[in-house]
C-alpha cells in the first residue's frame, strides 16, 4: 500500500475530488465535462450525455480512485484497442499528484489491480469474455464498430451481473 503524509489541504482536495467529478476532471485533466455525477448510482444510461472518449477515460480513473472492491471492464471490438485504452487510463492515474495516486498492487498487459482492491481489465467483446464476473462498471468503447452479434453475445454473457442492479454498462 502506498503511504503518504497528508496535509489538511490534501484531505480537503481528496474530498472535493471524490464528491465533485467535474472539479476532478477540470483540475487534473483540464477537461470540462457535461457529466454530473453527484449520484452516480442513479444513472442507468450515461449515453444520453454524449461525452467524448477522453471524458470517459477520466470517469474510469475517478471511479477507480474513489470506489473500493470494484471490477471495471473495458472492452472494444479489438483487444489491441482495449489495451491501448487501459494504458491511457494507467498513464492518467500515474500523472496525478502523489497524494491522489493509488498504489499499483499488480500491473499486467490486460489489467491492473490498485491498492483499494479495484481491478481494471480489458477484454474483447464476445459472449465468454466476462462470464461469471461481477462487473461494477463496464465500458464498451466504439460500440458502433462492434458487430451487432458480438455486442449482443457480450451483453447476454454479462446479463446476470447486469440484473443484480449494481453494475453500470456504458456504450460509447
Amino acid at each position: 500500500m502506498k503511504k503518504h503524509n497528508y496535509t489538511n489541504e490534501d484531505i480537503q482536495e481528496l474530498i472535493e475530488c471524490r464528491d465533485n467529478f467535474q472539479h476532478f476532471a477540470l483540475t487534473y485533466f483540464n477537461i470540462e465535462t457535461t457529466l454530473d455525477l453527484l449520484d452516480f448510482n442513479s444513472f442507468t444510461d450515461l449515453r444520453t450525455f454524449n461525452p467524448n472518449v477522453e471524458e470517459f477515460k477520466v470517469l474510469i480513473v475517478w471511479y477507480a480512485l474513489f470506489q473500493r472492491d470494484r471490477l471495471i471492464v473495458i472492452t472494444s471490438d479489438l483487444q489491441k484497442e482495449s489495451i491501448t485504452i487501459l494504458t491511457d487510463i494507467m498513464e492518467k492515474i500515474k500523472s496525478l499528484p502523489p497524494f491522489i495516486q493509488p498504489g499499483f498492487v499488480e500491473q499486467r498487459m490486460l489489467g491492473v489491480r490498485l491498492d483499494n482492491n479495484n481491478r481494471i481489465i480489458c477484454v474483447t467483446c464476445n459472449g465468454c469474455s466476462c462470464r461469471g464476473m461481477t462487473i461494477s462498471l463496464g465500458v464498451v468503447f466504439r460500440s458502433d464498430y462492434v458487430q451487432i452479434k458480438k455486442l449482443d453475445d457480450f451483453l447476454k454473457g454479462i446479463l446476470p451481473t447486469m440484473h443484480s442492479g449494481f453494475a453500470k454498462m456504458i456504450l460509447l
